[in-house]
């Protein structure tokens, strides 16, 4: 008898073998990033600008130059970071901010920033303050701006307010929209969106001048199952019109976190977004449909998990990365001053003969570093023209500006 079971628990074992092959190792190996191997890549010729700390994502005017920030103190994300289930709302920065780096002005970076003002935004009962996260702006058409003057900008912002009810658990977050000329210093509060479907946003990306999609990098505000979002698709995309109100326009998804695409880039198809995860590692490209709903057009395999994505002039995606996660979410965000790896992927479609055979993308290594010179960021930005590439991060003490070949 017990012979006879022999045969069976050899087809247990290998079929458990094969299941830690498949599904587990490339998790610890590729998403947590244990025992993968870090090298060098374009990282010889970088600067930092301490002036500039905590920016977790970033919008790039490349004609003029102008980098948008949303930007914090890394200390204070220590208390009050509500999508990494940090909820000491007590001890939440109060002076996190937009700032706008003229890449292109010579001279000191102190005269090169400028910290934008938030007119008209009551903020938490009438205080002014916000939290900042993810950020996107509408950009308007070259054809409707005058000779002579600025383009205006949407500016949407997710902001993590604290809850409005005392020992609730979980952030109050919304999206706040905000009105401003290319390189003003201020912008005007024009509208506050909130909804049960804007549970944990991450980040946004507009459609037009008065909607957006954006992501829920979890399914609920706190709890067990939060935790458990990382491992299993629960996580979502929701869209927001002024006039029409919240939905959830694509689920479940395995932690969707930045998005790219649309509006943002007057170059590319207003329809197509770009939804990076941090979860499976790979870059979905999107249709909005005029519903309001969204499609799968393809999807892109990456080594990395993968924050805040951006489209440069050209139509190709520069993603910030993580190649060891474990050790960013373990040391790097517990103290900002311990470096992490970083990584930025570039991704462009492909014009080899292979493209015929399926390999429509190709996805490559633009920068890679050890963390000694630029640590964990969350976005990255490429100026196609002078071939720079500008990184920031959440915990980073400064963003960072490298010369590429």
């Amino acid at each position: 008898m017990a012979s006879a079971l022999f045969p069976l628990i050899g087809v247990v074992f290998l079929g458990l073998a094969i299941l830690l092959q498949v599904n587990v190792v490339p998790v610890v190996r590729h998403t947590l990033g244990v025992g993968q191997a870090v090298r060098p890549v374009n990282n010889g010729q970088c600067q930092k600008i301490p002036e500039l700390q905590g920016c977790e994502d970033a919008w790039f005017h490349e004609p003029s130059g102008l980098l948008y920030l949303a930007c914090s103190n890394p200390k204070n994300r220590l208390s009050w970071f509500s999508n990494m289930d940090i909820f000491d709302a007590s001890n939440r920065a109060l002076d996190d901010y937009v700032a706008i780096l003229d890449t292109k002005a010579s001279g000191p970076a102190s005269s090169r920033i400028t910290k934008v003002a938030l007119r008209n935004f009551a903020g938490v009962e009438g205080d002014g303050t916000i939290n900042v996260h993810g950020v996107g702006v509408h950009l308007d058409s070259p054809a409707t701006v005058a000779e002579g003057e600025q383009p205006k900008l949407r500016v949407f912002l997710v902001n993590h307010r604290p809850p409005l009810v005392e020992n609730y658990v979980g952030a109050n977050s919304t999206v706040e929209l905000f009105e401003t000329t290319l390189g003003s210093d201020s912008m005007d509060h024009i509208r506050t969106y909130h909804s049960d479907v804007i549970m944990t946003p991450n980040d946004v990306s507009p459609t037009g001048p008065d909607s957006f999609i954006f992501s829920n990098d979890h399914s609920v505000k706190a709890g067990l199952k939060k935790n458990l979002d990382f491992f299993s698709a629960r996580s979502s995309i929701g869209f927001c019109d002024g006039q029409k109100g919240c939905k959830l326009a694509m689920d479940p998804l395995p932690y969707p976190n930045g998005l790219a695409g649309g509006t943002q880039f007057p170059n590319a198809n207003p329809n197509v977004f770009y939804s990076v995860s941090t979860a499976d590692r790979k870059v979905r490209v999107l249709e909005l449909q005029a519903d309001g709903s969204l499609i799968i057009l393809d999807e892109i395999q990456t080594d990395y998990p993968m924050d805040n994505p951006s489209v440069d002039v050209d139509g190709n995606l520069w993603v910030a990365g993580f190649p060891k996660m474990l050790h960013m979410a373990g040391t790097s965000f517990k103290d900002p001053s311990v470096g992490s790896p970083s990584a930025v992927l570039k991704v462009s479609k492909n014009t080899a003969r292979d493209a015929f055979f399926g390999q429509k993308y190709v996805v490559e290594r633009a920068f890679e570093d050890g963390g000694e010179i630029v640590s964990s960021p969350t976005f990255a930005h490429y100026d196609t023209k002078r071939k720079l590439l500008f990184m920031g991060g959440i915990m980073t003490p400064y963003i960072a500006i490298c010369q590429l070949p």
